[in-house]
């Protein structure tokens, strides 16, 4: 849905913003795929935007855009329904932060990063803290260092709670 959206009706964020876009969509072009996976809840077709099936996939997929379809399966594969609300359910202050939330979701999957529970939300919510004091774009290293720093926060605080328990 993704793909051809884009490709062949020019899709873009500005378009994927109007929730009269996913409403129409939904009860108009694709309601059999919204109630297949679904049911018949009106809050996944309609009523709620931010719970709209067709949006929270299509922005879910944005979000974690990795350059090609393939590179971008591997990359959520493994991503629970709670990892997919919780990227598209952050949006910030100014919209979503693309280039931030893309490098987020990719070094989520690099070493061991999948060992620590719930390690998606925990460094969500410590970048909408971060983000009020730092640019991640003007910290040293950019914006791939800035995110690398979050996790290893948390790898930190795993091992010296790991050793604390011993």
């Amino acid at each position: 849905m993704y793909r051809v959206l884009k490709e062949n009706y020019g899709f873009n964020e500005r378009l994927a913003a109007q929730d009269e876009v996913w409403r129409y969509l939904s009860l108009e072009v694709l309601p059999d795929l919204v109630q297949e996976r679904c049911g018949m809840n009106d809050d996944r077709f309609y009523k709620v935007p931010r719970r709209i099936w067709l949006r929270t996939i299509w922005w879910y997929i944005h979000l974690s855009w990795q350059g090609t379809e393939e590179e971008t399966r591997y990359i959520v594969k493994d991503n629970s329904a709670d990892e997919i609300l919780q990227l598209v359910d952050r949006s910030g202050d100014g919209g979503y932060r693309v280039e931030l939330t893309r490098e987020i979701i990719r070094q989520l999957n690099i070493d061991g990063n999948r060992e620590v529970p719930r390690l998606l939300r925990r460094v969500l919510k410590l970048n909408t803290a971060r983000v009020k004091m730092i640019e991640p774009e003007l910290a040293e290293g950019g914006i791939e260092s800035y995110v690398a720093d979050l996790y290893k926060y948390f790898s930190k605080n795993l091992s010296k709670a790991e050793e604390m328990s011993r």
